[in-house]
């Protein structure tokens, strides 16, 4: 009997023959949340860097898939039912740099799979102030500004000048705080939209 030519690929293999990250299907999200609940997702995709993620959106925009973007799980109640589509981590996306312009103010790039906690030790270290609400805050930089975290009297948007933001197509925007519309514990964005790195 002759094989059906026309007979498209699953999308999750497709996406594992364009990433060198983690493709994994049925997965018991109870193995990453941080409250340790969650049923099964149908798919969840853990890029390797900005360029993969790029690349799996991209796809899964084509094919109009369900699509929730994910840090590190913190705080986030998964329903037993599981998750109808594509969850997409950015748990790989946590590199952080320290730089000093002249006069000596430091700007911190962090990317949005890096944790909070993380970030703030990395300012002790170099002796820098600006950070210290963040102390004791859980999570990753993504979702900080995601959801504009805060402590103390003061909120991510204090210390932030710019986001890297990718939109659900894979288009990728540098945006200035100005830019960005803040409100109490939240960042508004359009729907599909990422966060993809923040500088401080």
């Amino acid at each position: 009997m002759p094989q059906n030519e026309d007979r498209q690929e699953p999308l999750p293999a497709v996406l594992r023959g364009m990433i060198s990250g983690e493709v994994l299907t049925d997965e018991p999200m109870r193995r990453h949340t941080s409250m340790g609940v969650g049923g099964n997702a149908d798919v969840m995709v853990i890029p390797a860097d900005v360029e993969e993620l790029k690349r799996v959106v991209s796809c899964l925009a084509k094919k109009e898939a369900q699509v929730f973007p994910v840090g590190n799980w913190t705080n986030i109640i998964a329903r037993d039912g599981g998750y109808r589509g594509f969850i997409i981590s950015l748990k790989r996306l946590k590199e952080i740099t320290v730089n000093y312009e002249a006069g000596g103010r430091a700007v911190i790039s962090a990317g949005a799979g890096a944790s909070l906690g993380e970030l703030v030790q990395i300012t002790l270290r170099e002796g820098l102030t600006g950070m210290e609400f963040c102390a004791g805050i859980p999570g990753t930089v993504g979702g900080a500004v995601r959801m504009n975290a805060g402590a103390f009297g003061r909120e991510i948007k204090d210390v932030l000048t710019s986001a890297s933001v990718m939109d659900r197509r894979g288009a990728i925007r540098n945006m200035k705080r100005e830019e960005l519309e803040f409100e109490y514990r939240n960042l508004r964005m359009a729907d599909g939209d990422i966060v993809l790195s923040a500088t401080f």
